[in-house]
């Protein structure tokens, strides 16, 4: 009988892709099945993002899911709870179909995340010479700083006296730290931090999984509820970095954190987008032409 074939549909962002890339390569592994990837969500994706196979695994297998095909089934999340836990297929079972984001705390496999920082730096290992690159790495204290807000706001974002009130504990203890922000609002986070820190600066190469591959280099994280960051994090953690991170991770009933329990845990930093009353009271004023 020829080998079971999983077939990973790839979706969303950098981070939520790399948790699906990690998951699938994990449960290959366990089934010794080939792995194939199904990347046709990105030719319609809303936002224009695009699949980052190609870098990471320029060899890999290329299929479309069809769930209509003999001995085909689907596997979404919830099944499974942990990336040891035995998954029991039909006997007729020719192909697996995963579907979801794959991101609870207990299906990452330590192995596959060693597997896929190797990976990331095959291909981006040019950046250790770019000026970024070599300032980090000769950095004493290098410290990832990440910010998120671009469309976030319905997941809820970090509040940002949360990686101010960080950074300043970091500085307390750690005077020679050197911060290296990265954001997807560049301008709003050089106006947040000013000129409060002496060791600042806001490396960009333009490209998102570079930036992913630079900040990875840091050897301490304040990260944002982003599995952007969480994936730098994690990788750095191959090498004994230390990480702060918000308690919650969305604002969504039932919704859960990947970030590991030894991780430096903040509770209470996730807010929702939230109105100000005395702004409406103003603006109903002024509408109803008593100003």
């Amino acid at each position: 009988m020829a080998a079971l074939q999983i077939i990973n549909h790839l979706k969303g962002g950098i981070g939520n892709q790399l948790f699906q890339i990690c998951f699938g390569h994990a449960l290959a592994e366990r089934l010794a099945a080939r792995l194939t990837y199904d990347v046709g969500y990105f030719t319609a994706d809303p936002y224009g993002r695009t699949s980052i196979l190609s870098r990471l695994e320029p060899d890999a297998a290329i299929g479309v899911a069809r769930l209509d095909a003999p001995g085909t089934y689907l596997l979404r999340d919830g099944v499974l709870h942990h990336h040891q836990d035995l998954l029991q297929l039909p006997a007729d079972a020719q192909q697996l179909v995963l579907d979801g984001y794959w991101q609870t705390r207990d299906l990452i496999d330590p192995a596959a995340v060693a597997a896929l920082r190797q990976r990331l730096r095959m291909q981006c290992a040019a950046l250790d010479g770019t000026p970024a690159g070599t300032r980090i790495r000769s950095a004493r204290y290098p410290t990832a700083i990440h910010l998120r807000g671009h469309d976030y706001a319905h997941m809820g974002v970090c509040r940002p006296e949360y990686y101010l009130a960080c950074m300043d504990a970091l500085v307390r203890q750690f005077p020679d730290s050197h911060f290296f922000v990265f954001s997807d609002q560049p301008n709003a986070t050089r106006a947040l931090f000013g000129q409060r820190y002496a060791n600042l600066e806001f490396p960009a190469t333009g490209d998102d999984l570079d930036d992913l591959y630079l900040m990875s280099l840091c050897r301490r994280f304040v990260i944002s509820n982003s599995t952007y960051s969480w994936w730098a994090a994690r990788l750095a953690e191959v090498d004994g970095a230390s990480v702060i991170a918000p308690a919650e991770w969305v604002l969504q009933p039932d919704a859960s954190s990947p970030c590991p329990a030894h991780w430096t845990l903040v509770p209470g930093v996730v807010q929702a987008l939230q109105t100000d009353p005395s702004v409406q009271t103003l603006i109903g004023a002024f509408l109803a032409g008593r100003l």
